[in-house]
């Protein structure tokens, strides 16, 4: 999902995306390798979080909050700014694989590690 499709102006007494399942939301925030970065961010091997995603185990607490709040800043940050450049770049006639190069050294240079 891009999120170019995430629902706007949402405040926190009127979600209209109240009932979004855990699933769904972390599709959001995490919109490639979604169950190995929640395995990250849970601190758990992949398939433990693809059993949360899967409502086949519990889900801790701690990361039902770090999913709701960054749902939320999602929200608010309004990403789609770094996929307008991505498209921009891609237009203007930038190759995908040199597009990819920076958002890599852009995902090491804020996380610390390469992709995986």
């Amino acid at each position: 999902m891009s999120f170019s499709d995430l629902p706007h102006g949402n405040s926190d007494h009127d979600d209209p995306d109240a009932g979004m399942s855990f699933r769904a939301r972390v599709a959001l925030i995490f919109p490639d390798a979604a169950s190995s970065r929640l395995a990250r961010i849970g601190g758990v091997n992949g398939r433990t979080a693809q059993k949360w995603l899967a409502e086949e185990a519990p889900v801790p607490q701690d990361v039902l909050d770090y999913v709701e709040q960054q749902y939320a800043r999602v929200h608010s940050v309004r990403l789609k700014t770094l996929e307008d450049a991505v498209e921009k770049a891609s237009v203007d006639g930038v190759d995908s694989e040199v597009i990819a190069a920076h958002l890599s050294l852009l995902y090491a240079q804020l996380t610390g590690q390469k992709i995986r």
